[in-house]
């Protein structure tokens, strides 16, 4: 990963990003300033991270999206209207990203991310992908481990939403605070320095998972994980996402890939939640893109700023639910729900 501008903050950012100073201190603040980060995908989800990323005074934003707009993404769009359809995403969304905050870099790629080569990326300190099929995440993700750059992948489909991160050894500072000794005597922050490993998105999908029990499942874990594995391999066989013309060739491919991963209950996801699937693979709503995309913006600046533990490694919303979990799948290890 390549250095950046190490410019101080000059008094008028300080100001204008006082409260976000006070929370997390100047020198996180410097980390967040100097950041160079690669956004690819400008939908729904994109615009939520781009937006809570330019606002919190990121040094620069790639935004890159080789596609036209189309009427569709105008349902979960906030950056685009229909004047815009035909043009670029990227070019017709970057006059309101850069609005949003002036001192950011922002900069427009209209390029298909497939045709990048491995240094293309060499110039960014975090790479989030969006909107983008299970091969090319994995190739990205192998070029982002090899230079040592922090890798998100998002995507939603309706009322669910995800994204895994592989951050590599991962230093962070755990905040903890200790109790006065005295009376009248205001509790110490102690800084413990800590390392966290993280696994790459193929040793992740390879997990097996005949070691949950039947009876654990449902209880255990999250829906939206098999629903996106699930959505993943009918797009690398038929280079798209299913419609609901395809329910019964899910529910075959449910029935295969399941059993091929080990999963113990199969009814895990029943035919009621394929007919859902196959009715919203290719749907943002932007309820779940704003949830989603404002918890990954989250992260996002939580590893520049490194305190505390980001996220291990998969976060998954369930917006028929109302829940929000975090699990840490890794192929030859037991599930951590968190």
């Amino acid at each position: 990963m390549a250095g950046k501008d190490n410019n101080t903050i000059t008094e008028d950012e300080a100001a204008l990003y006082d409260r976000q100073i006070r929370l997390w201190g100047l020198e996180s603040q410097q980390r967040i300033r100097n950041a160079n980060i690669l956004i690819v995908g400008v939908k729904g989800l994109g615009n939520e991270i781009c937006k809570n990323l330019v606002l919190t005074g990121i040094g620069s934003l790639t935004v890159l999206d080789h596609e036209p707009v189309t009427m569709e993404d105008l349902g979960a769009q906030f950056f685009l209207t229909e004047a815009d359809i035909g043009k670029y995403a990227t070019e017709a969304a970057s006059i309101q990203i850069q609005a949003l905050n002036p001192r950011v870099t922002l900069k427009v790629d209209t390029e298909n991310i497939e045709k990048k080569d491995d240094q293309f990326f060499e110039q960014f300190n975090i790479v989030c992908v969006t909107n983008a099929s299970q091969s090319i995440l994995i190739r990205l993700d192998g070029i982002c481990r090899n230079q040592n750059i922090p890798f998100y992948a998002a995507d939603t489909f309706g009322m669910f939403g995800y994204f895994f991160c592989d951050l590599h050894s991962h230093q962070y500072l755990q905040i903890r605070k200790e109790e006065p000794t005295a009376k009248n005597e205001a509790p110490k922050e102690i800084s413990e320095p800590r390392i966290e490993e993280y696994c790459t998105l193929v040793q992740s999908l390879e997990r097996n998972w005949s070691d949950i029990k039947k009876s654990q499942l449902k209880k255990r874990v999250s829906r939206t994980y098999p629903m996106a594995l699930l959505r993943y391999q009918f797009q690398e066989v038929h280079n798209r996402l299913p419609s609901p013309a395809d329910e019964a060739e899910l529910c075959q491919l449910r029935d295969q890939y399941l059993m091929q991963l080990g999963f113990a209950d199969l009814s895990f996801l029943d035919n009621s939640m394929i007919e859902i699937l196959a009715q919203t693979a290719a749907t943002e709503l932007s309820p779940v893109c704003a949830i989603v995309g404002g918890i990954l913006a989250q992260e996002i600046i939580k590893v520049l700023s490194g305190k505390e533990l980001p996220v291990q490694n998969w976060f998954l919303y369930d917006g028929i639910s109302g829940s929000g979990l975090i699990h840490h799948i890794e192929k030859g290890k037991p599930m951590i729900l968190q």
